[in-house]
């Protein structure tokens, strides 16, 4: 399990996902299985929704068919930091304590099942430790994948 306060995901959609169908990039719920603790995905109106251990979601209209670099970091308990095709977001939400599930990709690990699983092609994806600037790991991740590319 990811620390409180200290935890980010992100990925690289390199297709998006099946539209009119809710799909989690990466995520996982509480043990009880009732909320995403922390959830990068999709949902059926073409909304962007993140969670990052917390009860409230940050919700981004119209960018479900992105392709790119799609992020979620915390680094204090107030508030958690998103960046989805470019644009920076922050929603002030408390923290609450992490899930001791592991994260899935391409899915939401629902007390140990896959559920909401994508339909995307991910060409990166990274769990970790908070990332204080999401916008610069954009751009190296970019890169990286444009370089990796570009070498196939």
């Amino acid at each position: 399990a990811d620390p409180q306060n200290d935890c980010h995901h992100s990925a690289y959609l390199t297709q998006p996902t099946t539209f009119g169908v809710t799909q989690a990039l990466i995520g996982t719920a509480h043990a009880t299985g009732l909320r995403p603790a922390i959830i990068l995905g999709i949902n059926s109106t073409d909304e962007v929704f993140v969670r990052c251990n917390t009860e409230d979601a940050l919700q981004i209209a119209g960018e479900g068919r992105s392709t790119g670099f799609f992020g979620v970091s915390r680094n204090s308990s107030a508030a958690f930091g998103a960046r989805v095709h470019g644009a920076d977001y922050t929603l002030s939400s408390a923290s609450i304590a992490p899930s001791t599930l592991d994260s899935f990709v391409f899915a939401r690990n629902s007390v140990g099942s896959p559920i909401n699983i994508a339909s995307a092609r991910l060409a990166f994806y990274s769990i970790g430790t908070a990332i204080s600037d999401l916008a610069a790991f954009d751009a190296r991740v970019t890169a990286l994948v444009t370089a990796t590319g570009a070498a196939v």
